[in-house]
């Protein structure tokens, strides 16, 4: 996601868990397409480190901050998921998908792309608007209220 948005030359707010990987994604980026990249280790999971995240980085720069949730998205990692399901419960690949697919309503894996479609708007000047909000990309997976 921070590769293509980099691409269309969006500087970028990134953290991560690991402040090594961080660091080296961070000047790669930086390096190969020419954007700025802010990095802060920070595990968002924990409660305030995404209000400390975005106070510290972000909202001094004008920039909007949303969330975006993804259920399965057709990925190589959850490809990785299906092929460890299937092994460990002897079962086949399809068969592991077709455990995950029958309780998404829209019966099927997200797309990567619709992902990107998403964060890319969100990233766009249309969204400027749009801070502060959470998006549940999961095929209607997540049947609950925010």
């Amino acid at each position: 996601m921070a590769l293509g948005l980099a691409t269309e030359g969006c500087d970028l707010a990134l953290c991560a868990r690991e402040a090594e990987g961080l660091a080296k994604t961070a000047g790669e980026i930086e390096d190969r397409y020419g954007v700025k990249v802010w990095s802060k280790p920070a595990d968002l999971s924990q409660s305030g480190a995404g209000g400390a995240f975005i106070e510290e980085a972000i909202a001094a720069l004008g920039v909007t901050v949303n969330n975006v949730l993804p259920g399965y998205i057709h990925t190589e990692r959850v490809e990785a998921i299906l092929n460890h399901r299937a092994q460990s419960q002897g079962i086949s690949r399809d068969e592991a998908l077709a455990a995950v697919v029958k309780d998404i309503p829209l019966g099927r894996l997200g797309r990567p792309e619709e992902f990107a479609d998403l964060v890319v708007f969100l990233a766009s000047e249309r969204a400027s608007y749009i801070t502060g909000a959470s998006y549940w990309i999961d095929g209607g997976l997540f049947s609950g209220l925010l």
